[in-house]
């Protein structure tokens, strides 16, 4: 049942972010697939069509044309895989033709649909690096490229450890950064390195060279074949032959876009090994956090902060139908830093790990839960504090300077002849907060002035939190209380809130609540229903004089 209820789920959950983030996800498959049920309902059915549309959508040439147009999209890693999923539940017709979209590079059958553009499969011989005396063999992954056809890298064979040895100088390139990218996830941060395919020239890990630039991608790496009675997978990728400015823009040089990109898509092959099919959240928030882990110094992820926590602190943290999916990495930078624990994704993977159903198997959001309580920590603490330094980025994270920063829901300016806010009220979904600034005004200019925070949230039971701070003409946190909510969600606490020494005071409202009921085609944790939506927050704001 938790198979069936599940895939559907997923993708439906796949196809909501595909018309998100404008059709984003994914790109050639392998198809060691599974078999079609032997039944399959209509929702199965109906889900599992519209998945292979959003494929076909998202590979639409009109359509990369225009993402290309604006800027080239980071990742198809989701649909397809979404799309690998729905083959049993898919008519033998329609499975043919997610066959072609699923395929490899040098497989026969994907040419000539719409938006595929990689000729390897068109009788042109193709290149390896894992021969005898070459640079892979004996390694863990494989390069495979063209030396003609528009997929095919420049020939320039200047660089490396032998000038002129066939091998392009963009190969070695993608050798040289793979390997790095290797070295850091798997070797130094000790996640599992992703299962071998048991294809290619080696039966290992196989790294293809295509244009995908012009079609609007940056690149992507995509389950292929599943493995034991679990959720792993093994798969490829595919990156870019160039990644020319004329294609993805002056921000980065093509070597940086290689690099992070690399980081970024290797990281969901190693994802596969734990489990191909978890929350889109989870999977591409912790991709784009692995890029700054990988390259601190690209900093290519920053563009994600747009549709991030930090712009939308009302929206939930794990909603997966919009480019947030890939703002979230955020959140997984703040809880590194803040705990100083750099292995704590590591850890949350390993929670969530579904390789051959492990007991104790969690999915995103509880793995996490469970992972925080390890270390004594609190969900509903750190998320508050998450939405507290997000007001205020450079006075927290290391790189915050460049961040931006999160805007106020409400505001109010208090003076010695209008000391009350009067009663006020915010709506807070699951997982999302929101700010309200105080600013002291005319009167309030001696020392002893105090602001009293009066809040009256949802009950303890639906984890509610509140912290006030404030902050000195300077930006600087001076001081910072945490709003005791009783068992009932009312509580109370005084901050400073002279004018003299105080120049706001940030009172944010948190809902973490993060319970579900699962498996219901949602776009959030285990495609779930939340059950702490909309819970409502009154406050008052007073100032208390001397």
């Amino acid at each position: 049942m938790r198979l069936t209820t599940r895939s559907t789920v997923a993708l439906t959950t796949a196809i909501a972010t595909a018309v998100g983030l404008g059709l984003s996800l994914m790109s050639p498959i392998a198809t060691a697939a599974p078999q079609a049920r032997t039944q399959t309902t209509s929702a199965e059915r109906s889900a599992a069509e519209a998945a292979l549309v959003a494929v076909e959508q998202a590979l639409d040439p009109a359509v990369t044309e225009r993402s290309r147009a604006v800027q080239p999209r980071r990742d198809l890693t989701l649909l397809l895989n979404d799309l690998f999923v729905a083959l049993p539940d898919l008519s033998t017709s329609d499975r043919r033709t997610a066959q072609r979209y699923l395929a490899r590079p040098t497989d026969p059958g994907g040419d000539g649909l719409p938006g595929l553009t990689i000729d390897y499969a068109n009788g042109v011989t193709v290149q390896d690096d894992c021969g005898s005396g070459e640079p892979g063999q004996g390694t863990d992954f494989c390069v495979n490229w063209l030396n003609s056809t528009n997929d095919a890298p420049s020939t320039a064979d200047t660089n490396g450890t032998a000038d002129s040895d066939g091998i392009p100088d963009w190969i070695e390139n993608v050798r040289t950064d793979m390997a790095d990218v290797w070295d850091v996830e798997v070797d130094e941060m000790g996640f599992k390195p992703p299962l071998n395919d048991n294809k290619g020239p080696n039966n290992k890990l196989d790294i293809y060279i295509a244009d995908i630039g012009d079609p609007g991608y940056y690149g992507y790496c995509t389950s292929e074949r599943r493995v034991s009675g679990g959720w792993a997978a093994s798969g490829y990728c595919v990156l870019d032959d160039d990644y020319a400015p004329s294609e993805f823009g002056p921000a980065n040089t093509p070597r940086e876009n290689l690099q992070v990109t690399a980081a970024h898509e290797f990281f969901h092959a190693v994802q596969f090994a734990y489990d191909f099919d978890e929350d889109n959240w989870f999977m591409e928030g912790t991709a784009a956090w692995m890029e700054d882990e990988v390259y601190d110094n690209v900093n290519d992820n920053y563009q994600y902060l747009n549709s991030s926590p930090i712009s939308n602190p009302k929206r939930p943290l794990d909603h997966s139908a919009s480019i947030g999916v890939y703002g979230s990495w955020i959140w997984w930078r703040y809880l590194t830093e803040a705990t100083g624990w750099s292995g704590l994704v590591h850890a949350v993977w390993n929670r969530a790990d579904d390789s051959d159903h492990p007991a104790g198997n969690h999915y995103s959001m509880q793995a996490l839960d469970k992972v925080l309580k390890s270390q004594d920590e609190s969900l509903k603490n750190r998320f508050n504090h998450f939405g507290v330094v997000n007001r205020a980025p450079g006075t927290f994270y290391e790189e915050g300077e460049d961040y931006l920063s999160s805007k106020a829901a409400d505001s109010f300016a208090l003076t010695s002849s209008d000391k009350t806010s009067g009663p006020q009220s915010r709506t807070i979904d699951h997982m999302a907060s929101a700010t309200i600034v105080v600013r002291p005004g005319s009167g309030l200019g001696d020392t002893g002035w105090q602001l009293k925070v009066n809040v009256d949230g949802p009950p303890s039971s639906r984890s509610p939190f509140a912290r006030a701070v404030a902050y000195n003409i300077d930006g600087d946190p001076v001081q910072s209380k945490v709003i005791k909510l009783k068992k009932n969600g009312a509580g109370s606490a005084k901050v400073g809130f002279s004018s003299a020494d105080v120049d706001r005071v940030d009172v944010t409202l948190t809902n973490a609540g993060h319970a579900y009921k699962c498996w219901e085609r949602t776009q959030f944790s285990c495609a779930g229903k939340p059950k702490d939506d909309n819970l409502k927050f009154d406050y008052r704001l007073t100032a208390v004089a001397p």
